[in-house]
């Protein structure tokens, strides 16, 4: 809103001069915590991640993220607020096929179903890790900032 306020200046002999000055006070734009921030998937669904395989996210600031799901690479669209509250969509991957290390495609699949199914996430620690949580308030995906 707009404010209007009075400066009043006085010498010591008693005069003064006052002037009225208006200000147009607007909110600050909604903090985004993850913007620029790179993170290492160390357990999905509350198990490690396959020996030998390697998964990411990577939020940008204007609201697109990308990765490695372990095998093919994804990109999609995420809000995050300050109080914790994610929503990703509009999730698509490379469409290549990997034998090895055994396990990682299903693992893909489970990691890019969890990242659909995530609505909520905190800092546990304060400094690298950080969690995502389903609707019904399970830890889906647990990370460590790279």
């Amino acid at each position: 809103g707009s404010y209007t306020y009075q400066l009043v200046a006085s010498t010591t002999g008693g005069q003064s001069v006052s002037r009225d000055q208006s200000v147009l006070v607007s909110e600050a734009p909604p903090v985004n915590p993850l913007a620029g921030k790179t993170y290492g998937l160390a357990a999905l669904n509350g198990a490690p991640i396959v020996t030998d395989s390697t998964i990411t996210i990577t939020f940008n600031a204007d609201g697109t993220l990308n990765g490695s799901g372990g095998c093919n690479s994804y990109n999609g669209r995420y809000t995050a607020t300050a109080d914790g509250l994610i929503t990703i969509s509009e999730i698509s991957l490379t469409n290549m096929a990997c034998a090895a290390p055994p396990g990682v495609m299903e693992q893909e699949g489970a990691y890019i179903n969890a990242l659909r199914a995530a609505v909520t996430f905190v800092f546990p620690d304060r400094t690298t890790e950080m969690v995502m949580y389903n609707a019904a308030r399970q830890a889906i995906l647990n990370y460590i900032q790279r």
